[in-house]
């Protein structure tokens, strides 16, 4: 295999020990393999570019030889962009513990990061933007968890935090599949999901999908659109590809705020499958003719407490904001 050209060959030497990596770079790479208890950063000032040659599936990639493999590393200060658009994964991770990304923005990839089998994935005031899809976690899939016996096959992703982010123009900006016999749990709190008015992106249906999952927060968020037939929230059974994987237990919903001005079949929040949701508090801003709030038949002990419900753009009272039954 032939070695990148000089300045690559030295960024990757560089970042692999740990130090920081070249202001304002702007280098081409193959792949890097994460070590365990590594720290690649940018140095401050222009964040460096890291391109992905397209060559392999992902970029930066750790697959463990044990389950929930101690991994310990973090991404700062980094731009990553494919060298293709709609081609490859940014990040991939698979049985570890402890993924901690900081600053980063990865951009125009098909997965900007993709993690299951897994315990500890951080993002922290990330900007994930113009990829296919935006932050993939958990999910069916082959056998991966090291377990032995019966619970080998058993999908696992347990504790997600995604904490002042930013997404926009992704075709699906998280897609959580789920963890079956696990811990769960997704916090997803104070970030912003956004698409462009003008252009919009095409079969764009959801912001965040969630299915299977245990311990659900989602707060101090907002979502802005203006095209028809939006959802920003789904909690349901079946993932984004239409795999039927159990439903959702246990979600708060609350202090978001919700601007959509789409004109028909648009959905603030939609609780197709859940036990245990609770949705209060949030400001939903609608065009009339929408529902902010969707229950399904397969929803049980769910709440929806005291939420602003308000037309757009006159700010007059909604009628009947709430599809479906309330248990």
């Amino acid at each position: 295999m032939k070695p990148p050209s000089a300045p690559p060959w030295e960024w990757y030497r560089a970042v692999r020990r740990g130090a920081d990596a070249p202001t304002g770079s702007r280098n081409q790479l193959r792949f890097v393999t994460l070590a365990v208890n590594i720290d690649i950063r940018g140095a401050g000032g222009p964040n460096p570019t890291i391109r992905f040659a397209g060559r392999e599936d992902a970029l930066f990639k750790f697959v463990g030889s044990s389950e929930a493999e101690g991994l310990n590393a973090t991404l700062s200060g980094l731009i990553l962009e494919s060298g293709s658009p709609g081609k490859g994964i940014a990040v991939r991770a698979r049985n570890y513990n402890g993924l901690f990304l900081r600053h980063v923005a990865i951009n125009h990839f098909d997965v900007a990061l993709r993690a299951d089998w897994g315990i500890g994935l951080h993002l922290y005031a990330c900007s994930i933007a113009h990829n296919s899809r935006g932050l993939e976690v958990g999910g069916t899939g082959p056998a991966g968890g090291i377990r032995g016996g019966d619970r080998r096959a058993d999908p696992f992703m347990d504790t997600i935090v995604v904490d002042a982010c930013a997404f926009g123009q992704n075709g699906l900006d998280i897609n959580d599949m789920g963890s079956t016999r696990s811990l769960g749990a997704i916090t997803i709190r104070d970030s912003s999901f956004f698409e462009a008015y003008t252009k919009p992106v095409p079969k764009k249906r959801t912001y965040i999908r969630i299915a299977n999952r245990k311990g659900i927060t989602v707060s101090g968020n907002w979502f802005e659109g203006g095209r028809p037939g939006l959802t920003c929230i789904y909690l349901g059974d079946y993932d984004q590809d239409g795999s039927h994987v159990g439903t959702c237990r246990g979600a708060a919903i609350f202090g978001n705020d919700f601007l959509q001005t789409g004109a028909t079949d648009t959905i603030g929040v939609d609780v197709a499958s859940c036990d245990g949701a609770t949705i209060f508090g949030n400001c939903f801003e609608f065009a009339a003719s929408n529902k902010p709030i969707r229950l399904g038949s397969r929803v049980s002990i769910s709440t929806v407490g005291q939420n602003s419900y308000v037309t757009y753009p006159d700010c007059s009272g909604y009628a009947n904001p709430i599809a479906g039954g309330v248990r």
